[in-house]
């Protein structure tokens, strides 16, 4: 089969199938027991079987487009962030510039706490955030200065806002409304309706704005 590939008789694909497809008659040829005397298989040893990590070929993937969009595309999306919201609704802008500079998923970001910035042992701003998708709380991501800043913003304003509530219950993105002390977060839907025109694609798409590097399901 090598040989076969080599001499560009067979795609790595279909060695690979080929591969699969005698291991799973010989693994059906033994485990139908047709290898025990008298049966059509009587002579084949025990041992001939096909290993996947000895005599299988590497499996070769290929990656897809990426999910972000073109820079043409980008560059509308941020020209069109002032019109995001009424001009009490700032922080919904905000927040939906850290999702297109980071990539995270709307909810991901709407819900992050007021200790959200960090930095690394180089000294480099990280969020810190949790992936309600696969259940992992206090994730870092590496961010840049620009969108650090934008956090840091947004902390001064809520903590205006909300003076006397605990920083360890506070959330960065607070509900606009029925939320007093400010430790109920911002939600997709409730942002959805916020937005200029009353949709929740806007959100979608910004996720898929960002480098791949930075999105991680």
């Amino acid at each position: 089969m090598a040989f076969l590939q080599d001499t560009d008789e067979i795609s790595a694909a279909k060695r690979l199938t080929i591969c699969r497809d005698v291991a799973g008659i010989l693994r059906d040829i033994h485990d139908l027991g047709l290898t025990h005397p008298g049966e059509p298989a009587a002579d084949l040893p025990a041992t001939f079987i096909l290993r996947r990590k000895t005599d299988f070929p590497a499996e070769v993937v290929r990656e897809g487009p990426g999910r972000a969009l073109p820079q043409t595309v980008m560059r509308q999306l941020y020209d069109a962030l002032p019109q995001l919201g009424s001009p009490n609704s700032h922080h919904l802008r905000i927040a939906v510039e850290v999702i297109m500079d980071t990539g995270r998923r709307p909810d991901e970001i709407f819900q992050i706490g007021f200790n959200c910035l960090d930095t690394d042992d180089d000294g480099k701003h990280v969020l810190i955030y949790t992936d309600f998708k696969n259940n992992r709380e206090e994730r870092r991501l590496p961010i840049t200065d620009t969108t650090a800043a934008l956090l840091r913003d947004q902390q001064r304003r809520v903590r205006d806002r909300f003076p006397d509530t605990p920083l360890v219950k506070l959330k960065l993105f607070p509900a606009p409304y029925r939320n007093p002390d400010g430790t109920c977060s911002l939600s997709e839907k409730l942002a959805a309706t916020r937005t200029s025109n009353g949709s929740a694609r806007f959100l979608r798409c910004c996720w898929s704005t960002a480098p791949s590097s930075t999105r991680r399901s």
